[in-house]
Order: C-alpha cells, then sequence, then structure tokens
C-alpha cells in the first residue's frame, strides 16, 4: 500500500496526535508499506522511521485568516506531490483543520479516505468547536468513506456533530515491550530527591489538561504525606501560570516541573513512579494511561471523557469526579495501601494487553485492504 496521511500536527510538537500518528506509522512501514505524510508542523527533519514529511508553510500570521488560506497551499502541495507519487487511500486526522485538504484530495485522486477522529477536534471544554461550523464539519466528511474514532466517546461526539452512525472504535496502542515495571530506576528517584511517594504526570502544559487542580490537591495531599513528591513532565503555555502557582501555595520542594521528557526517558518515569495521576478536563483517549498502566503504574484521574474507558475504577485506579477533595483521598488510598496498590498494579497490566498496538494497526490494515480492494 502507498498510504498519504494528513495531519495539521506531527513532530517536532509535542502532543498526543504526532505520538499515535508515530505510533501506528512506523509499524506500517515495516510490514513493506510506503507513507508520505502532509502537516502543517513546522520543522528541519524531512524523514522519521520512514515516514516521509512534507510540511505545508504558514500563510498568514493570523490564525484566523490562516485557517482556509493555508488548506488550500496544502492541497497545492498535494497537487504537486501527487503527480510523480500515486496513492492507494488517504488517513487524514481531524476535520476541522485539515477536513477540506482531505475532501478535495479524495475527489482529486479518486481513492478512498479515512478520517480519524481523535481529542479536542470533536469536543473542548475549554475551547469548543463553535457550533455554526458544525454544518462545515458535516458536509465535508459526507463523503469520507470510513470515520474512526479513538475512544466511545470520541464516537459518540463525532455521531452528534457529523451525523454519522458508522463511525468505528480502534483504540491508541501501547507498546507493553518498553512500557513494563522493569523500567524503573532508584537513579531516578535519587536524581530529583524523591524520598518516598512519587506521583507522576505527564502531558502538554494546556489549560484543558487542568494541572491547577493536581497542584492544589498536592497541598491537601503533602499535608499527611509530606514525604510525597509531585512530578510533572511536559511543556505548553500554562507553565509560567503552573510555577506561579507552586510557588503562591509554597510547594516548589515537593512538586516539580521538570518539562520535556525524551521518548529513551519516559519509561523509567512510569515504571518507578507508585501512582500516575491527571486532573485532565477531557481526554478524546489518553495514552499515557495505558502507558502507565502497562508500567504497572495504577492511575489516579478525572471523569473526563473517554478515562473510564482505559481505566477501570476501583480495579486498575480511581476515576474520580471532578472533585480535588475526592481526588485526593482516592490517591492517599493508593499512597498508604501497598497491598492496594499491589493488587490494581497487577490489574493494570493484564488491562493494558487489551491496547497492544499490534492490535491496532491490524484493524487499521484490515480497514484499508478490504476499501483499496473495494474502490473509491
Amino acid at each position: 500500500m502507498k498510504i498519504l496521511v494528513i495531519t495539521p500536527l506531527f513532530f517536532p510538537d509535542k502532543c498526543g496526535v504526532p505520538v499515535l500518528i508515530h505510533e501506528i506509522y512506523s509499524r506500517i512501514i515495516k510490514l513493506g508499506h510506503t507513507v508520505d505524510l502532509l502537516t502543517f508542523s513546522e520543522g528541519s527533519i524531512n524523514n522519521i522511521d520512514g515516514i516521509n514529511i512534507y510540511r505545508t508553510k504558514r500563510i498568514f500570521e493570523n490564525k484566523k485568516l490562516d485557517f482556509f488560506a493555508r488548506q488550500i497551499r496544502m492541497y497545492y502541495d498535494l497537487k504537486k506531490l501527487s503527480k510523480n507519487k500515486k496513492y492507494d487511500l488517504i488517513h487524514s486526522f481531524y476535520v476541522l483543520d485539515v477536513g477540506l485538504v482531505a475532501a478535495l484530495a479524495k475527489k482529486l485522486l479518486k481513492i478512498p479516505l479515512v478520517t480519524t477522529l481523535t481529542g479536542n477536534d470533536m469536543f473542548d471544554p475549554i475551547s469548543p468547536t463553535r457550533p455554526i461550523l458544525y454544518p462545515y464539519m458535516k458536509l465535508i466528511t459526507k463523503h469520507v468513506n470510513i470515520l474512526t474514532a479513538v475512544s466511545k466517546d470520541q464516537r459518540y461526539w463525532g455521531e452528534k456533530i457529523l451525523g454519522r452512525k458508522d463511525i468505528k472504535v480502534l483504540y491508541n496502542g501501547v507498546d507493553t515491550k518498553r512500557f513494563n515495571a522493569n523500567k524503573s530506576r532508584a537513579t531516578l528517584k535519587r536524581k530529583y530527591n524523591i524520598q518516598e511517594n512519587f506521583v507522576f504526570s505527564v502531558s502538554a502544559l494546556a489549560k484543558r489538561k487542568n494541572f491547577d487542580d493536581l497542584i492544589k490537591c498536592a497541598q491537601m495531599t503533602l499535608k499527611e504525606l509530606p514525604k510525597t513528591t509531585f512530578i510533572i513532565g511536559g511543556k505548553g503555555s500554562e507553565k509560567t501560570h503552573l510555577q506561579q502557582l507552586i510557588n503562591q501555595l509554597k510547594l516548589t520542594k515537593n512538586v516539580k516541573l521538570i518539562g520535556y521528557i525524551s521518548p529513551k526517558e519516559l519509561p523509567s518515569f512510569y515504571a518507578t513512579a507508585d501512582v500516575y495521576a491527571t486532573t485532565t478536563k477531557y481526554e478524546g483517549f489518553g495514552i499515557p494511561y495505558i502507558e502507565a498502566m502497562s508500567s504497572g503504574t495504577p492511575v489516579v484521574t478525572y471523569d473526563a471523557g473517554a478515562t473510564k474507558e482505559i481505566v477501570l475504577n476501583n480495579k486498575t485506579g480511581y476515576v474520580t469526579k471532578q472533585n480535588i477533595s475526592e481526588f485526593n483521598a482516592k490517591l492517599l488510598e493508593i499512597l498508604k495501601n501497598k497491598k492496594l496498590k499491589d493488587q490494581m498494579s497487577a490489574s493494570a497490566k493484564k488491562q493494558s494487553l487489551l491496547f497492544t498496538w499490534s492490535i491496532t494497526i491490524n484493524k487499521y490494515c484490515k480497514i484499508f485492504e478490504e476499501l483499496i480492494k473495494n474502490g473509491n
């Protein structure tokens, strides 16, 4: 197969969608297929693990002015690219940002189109898509051959906004060889002066991730377990605000923003932590949940979007109301009870086996092959 991927985001942007795309297509390439990728993400690297990357440049600095203009420019980049290449299928991510390009590409190339719904494209409690745009989103996805969603929650929003009742759920995956309990490192505890309990969280530092509540929870946790360390990994627009909050609450010794964590280092953070904790306002899926569980680390999370589909409440961790006191109580339950932690750790590892990348890739390849066989 020769596949053309269309996405607004890819590396070096550091968020969930580039990770998802890389995990899927670095594996599909190993099966002998060819992948070209068109993106708006700026960068100098044009090939990552066999994925050929073509970057469309910004036209206007103003995002509103650039919204349609950049999609049209990407379409013309695509036309140039397709003159010398013959593709079998298009796979796009996000409806609003590149749905128009994908629809035009399908018409131009006369090949099947698969679109995957993921993250805040369908729903975002902080910056929701305006309902006035729903008819446009519905129109440009009308002729998508297959719509997939990374969770049942994303399928729900896709059905509601796009009016499609045929959306297939294909969960994201985890590399169980890379993320496992054997990656625990005592050196990590020494580096960050972790004396006893270690609570870990990693994500883009964005408003939707709601790290304010996790930091306020830390203040409550430390009153009962003063030797607990909270480490938050990731970069983003909220960093200054979050550091100010840490300073204001006088938590600098126990709550640490450590910035970007490299893929090589990340497994040891999950495996060394006692609990993975997140107070996110919404998750379309949440890859860190299954990475933590695969590492044998229980998860405590707010009930937010797809979290209940991934984390089994009372078994692999806790899914709480969006309430700091309740969240803190559940976090303390695990930190204070080693037997409970060990039971949840075993259940977490078992649950993660339902979300391996091999399962996900097999499902995608089956869909792709059937579409190519049946034609546009």
